[in-house]
C-alpha cells in the first residue's frame, strides 16, 4: 500500500485497482481509509465493513450476521440509503464497470443518535464483482466544492490515462514516486544507486509513455496513481 490514504485524493477506481492488480486484501485497504467503505452485495448484504463502518453503526460484534440485521432493516431512518443502492442493482449484472455512482444522503447515525448529510460513491469491482461504497459526512470534508471537483477530476484522468500508466515498468514508477517527493536526478541516482545518465534515460522514458512534457504533468499521475507517499 502507497502509505496512508485519504478522501479524496484516492478514489473508486483506485481502490479497485488495487484490489485486482496490486493483489491488496479488502481489509488492508479498508483499514487505512479515514472514510465508510463497505463491499454490497446484489441482495444489499454486507460483504465487509471497515473499521469506520463499526463506528458508524455503533456496533461492537463483528459478526456480520448481526449487522446484516441492523444495518439497513432494523430502523426505516435509512431509506434512502438503501433506496440509492437498490437503484444500482441492475448494475451488477453488466459488465460496465468504469461508470461510478455519486450521490448526497442525510443518512443516520446510530453511533451520534443524529441524521448527517454524507457524500457516497458507488460503483461495480472489477476485482470483486460487487458494489463497493465509500461514504463520508460532509462535515467531515473542508472546503467540500472544490473536493468534489478534485474527485471527480481524478477519476477521469485515471481513466483516460490508465492504459498509459500501465506501459511504466516498476522502476519509472519508482522514478515519478521520488519526483513527486522533491528529489532531483542526483538525489535519485543516490537513492536508487544507478547513474545519473540511467536515471535521464529513465526520464526520458516516462515522458514518452505518458506523453508529458513538465514537471507538473508527472506530479499529476503521482497524485492520481497514489505514489506521492
Amino acid at each position: 500500500m502507497q502509505g496512508k490514504l485519504a478522501l479524496p485524493g484516492v478514489n473508486l477506481h483506485v481502490i479497485d485497482h488495487w484490489l485486482q492488480e496490486e493483489g491488496h486484501g479488502v481489509c488492508e485497504v479498508g483499514e487505512v481509509l479515514p472514510c465508510i467503505f463497505c463491499i454490497i452485495k446484489s441482495d444489499l448484504t454486507l460483504e465487509y465493513l471497515n473499521p469506520a463502518g463499526f463506528e458508524w453503526l455503533n456496533i461492537q460484534s463483528k459478526s456480520f450476521l448481526y449487522i446484516n440485521e441492523s444495518w439497513l432493516e432494523r430502523s426505516n431512518k435509512n431509506a434512502a440509503l438503501k433506496d440509492f443502492l437498490d437503484q444500482l442493482k441492475p448494475h451488477l449484472s453488466k459488465p460496465d464497470t468504469e461508470d461510478v455512482f455519486h450521490d448526497l444522503l442525510r443518512v443516520w447515525f446510530p453511533s451520534e443518535s443524529e441524521y448527517k448529510l454524507c457524500l457516497i460513491s458507488a460503483k461495480k469491482s472489477v476485482a470483486l464483482g460487487e458494489l463497493i461504497v465509500m461514504m463520508q459526512p460532509l462535515s467531515d470534508i473542508h472546503y467540500l466544492r472544490q473536493k468534489i471537483g478534485r474527485l471527480a477530476d481524478e477519476e477521469a484522468f485515471y481513466l483516460d490515462n490508465y492504459s498509459k500508466f500501465k506501459q511504466l515498468t516498476n522502476r519509472e514508477i519508482e522514478i515519478i514516486s521520488l519526483l513527486s517527493k522533491g528529489m532531483n536526478n542526483p538525489q535519485i541516482s543516490r537513492e536508487l544507486n544507478i547513474s545519473r545518465k540511467t536515471v535521464e534515460q529513465h526520464r526520458k522514458n516516462i515522458n514518452k509513455k505518458l506523453h508529458t512534457n513538465s514537471f507538473v504533468e508527472l506530479i499529476k499521475y503521482a497524485q492520481v496513481f497514489d505514489l506521492q507517499d
